[in-house]
């Protein structure tokens, strides 16, 4: 991702008005909001839904009589995708509560039929990673979305507190949590990468 170039077509958009920067800019931001959307979301439908949410609060945002361009893009920008990923998970909730109780009982019953049955071998890298992703859909709403920003999308401390509208010290808590959580949740593959 090129934050320098998305900024810079922002800010032509923004002194202009003229669609053509603001079309560039969602082509070259959907592929950065799309892969965010669904580390909050886990669902690429929802993820799109979230998309389009963006990209009208950015229009409207733009053609506000007092709108200022911010001083950190990034994190305003970031702000703004995790703020609409949130508030549609949140518009969700009863039905990401039955996918939980459904992975989780897939969970479950993978590791009741490991318990009875020694691994056949190691699990394959898409298995693996399905793991991984249900251990982090597993994570509540709070720990999931600060490990989302700090570790996966690369944010620091202060900018992920910024966005989640915390202290950075709770941002530290949260993804202390989720990495002692997931490291109990993944022992068994994290054995196999030892």
């Amino acid at each position: 991702m090129d934050w320098n170039k998305l900024k810079e077509l922002y800010l032509q958009f923004t002194k202009t008005k003229k669609e053509e920067f603001f079309e560039e800019f969602i082509k070259s931001s959907s592929s950065w909001f799309l892969s965010l959307a669904y580390n909050i979301l886990r669902n690429e439908a929802d993820s799109k839904d979230a998309f389009q949410l963006f990209c009208e609060k950015l229009w409207r945002i733009t053609f506000s009589p007092n709108f200022e361009f911010p001083s950190n893009f990034k994190a305003w920008l970031t702000r703004i995708a995790v703020n609409e990923a949130i508030n549609l998970y949140r518009k969700n909730k009863r039905q990401f509560k039955n996918e939980a109780k459904l992975i989780q009982q897939k969970a479950s019953t993978f590791k009741n039929y490991h318990q009875g049955n020694p691994v056949q071998g190691k699990l394959t890298e898409e298995e693996k990673r399905t793991k991984i992703e249900e251990a982090i859909n597993s994570l509540d709403e709070d720990k999931r979305s600060a490990f989302v920003l700090v570790v996966m999308e690369g944010l620091s401390y202060s900018e992920a507190a910024e966005i989640l509208g915390v202290s950075p010290s709770q941002i530290r808590g949260r993804v202390y949590q989720a990495r002692k959580l997931l490291r109990e949740k993944l022992k068994n593959i994290i054995a196999e990468i030892d």
